[in-house]
């Protein structure tokens, strides 16, 4: 009697592992997590489950669809990590005080995410590492050359690196006297910087958020008196939960962050610039655009240092489009793919973070982590 109606069925990209393939996702593991702790990075195991709210936090919100939440037995918004970074520096500040404060700390297992563009449900395992109180690219090119160790651990040949900066695009833009709603509408945007409709799509937003001063007209008075003056009637109704202080603020910063056509279209041919220099010309800074602040002479640093590392056999690529999530990224960012361009893993610096999640800590923060569900994929089980 055949009861295959009444099986029931594996969840769609959750995979199952056999004995092989966990094998060898249980040696890499190891292999991981040895060299990590040998280095100084502590091993620790923050639960699968955490409150909502450290997650929504991290983000601002940005990742909430993409992240598993519900209401548990008792009545408490929970969800499952999309991933180990906010979970580590919980339990390191939760955990931990001064006199023996963790500054490096490994870890490993599953992460579970929902992408809404392809309804899809994933189940990721990760092994990687957070890196707490250091700022510059001295800590960069460490968190860098551990997740290459790693990488070779691994025994995945042919890898690179794809290597951006977030702070450097936004400062740019901010040097040539645009304002920070521009620059922002910029970052979130380069990820489909190659597109070819991207500049025309830019310019569509700018106009939806009225960033652009169509009629080249003065803009209004940014003194509040002034604002109050003329909106006194709106600004005296019904403001819902918003003051009447947040509202101006609000308005003063869109008014002065507002452009012409023209103005636009000349920050769109800057960020053409930066996006289309090789490693090359940014490291000998033979470009028209000026590359001298800290933050760029820092970078170059790092890219200088990071070419010797990774030497002839494995490429580096500088690719300024990676942002990954604003809310928190203000430093490097990065991928590792393999030969043919998977993404094994990737991370980056993120040093507002302790403190978004409540913690009274400026001291910096950044971290990697490596697919190794996508990484058993590509060396075969």
């Amino acid at each position: 009697m055949d009861n295959s109606d009444n099986k029931v069925l594996r969840l769609n990209n959750f995979e199952d592992f056999g004995p092989s393939r966990l094998k060898l996702l249980k040696h890499i593991e190891n292999d991981c997590l040895e060299y990590l702790v040998s280095v100084g990075y502590s091993y620790v195991d923050p639960p699968i489950l955490e409150s909502a709210d450290l997650f929504l936090k991290k983000s601002l919100g940005s990742t909430s669809s993409s992240t598993y939440t519900f209401m548990d037995l008792e009545n408490r918004l929970v969800s499952m990590r999309p991933d180990f970074t906010a979970s580590v520096i919980r339990l390191i500040f939760d955990n931990y005080k001064e006199e023996s404060f963790i500054s490096k700390a490994c870890y490993s297992g599953p992460v579970f995410r929902y992408e809404p563009a392809t309804s899809d449900s994933v189940q990721l395992y990760q092994v990687g590492a957070e890196f707490l109180g250091q700022k510059g690219n001295k800590s960069d090119l460490e968190l860098l050359s551990n997740s290459i160790k790693c990488l070779d651990l691994v025994g995945i040949k042919n890898y690179k690196i794809d290597l951006g900066h977030v702070g450097i695009v936004r400062e740019l833009i901010l040097q040539k006297g645009f304002g920070n709603s521009i620059a922002e509408l910029v970052l979130n945007n380069l990820q489909n910087f190659y597109e070819k409709d991207w500049e025309e799509n830019l310019i569509f937003k700018a106009k939806q958020l009225n960033l652009i001063n169509l009629n080249n007209k003065e803009k209004d008075s940014l003194i509040p008196e002034d604002i109050l003056s003329k909106y006194k009637d709106k600004l005296s109704s019904d403001l819902g939960m918003r003051a009447q202080e947040d509202i101006i603020n609000r308005f003063v910063s869109k008014v002065a962050s507002q452009v012409t056509i023209e103005e636009i279209k000349e920050c769109i041919n800057l960020v053409k610039k930066i996006m289309n220099m090789s490693i090359k010309e940014f490291l000998n800074n033979d470009n028209e655009v000026n590359f001298d602040s800290d933050n760029c002479r820092d970078f170059r640093n790092l890219l200088g240092n990071l070419q010797n590392i990774l030497g002839e056999e494995r490429a580096l690529t500088l690719n300024l489009t990676l942002t990954r999530n604003l809310a928190y990224y203000n430093g490097i960012v990065f991928d590792i793919k393999s030969d043919k361009d998977i993404i094994l893993g990737g991370g980056g610096r993120y040093d507002d973070l302790p403190s978004r999640l409540g913690y009274d800590f400026d001291q910096g923060c950044l971290g990697f982590a490596i697919n190794l569900t996508k990484t058993t994929e590509v060396i075969g089980y």
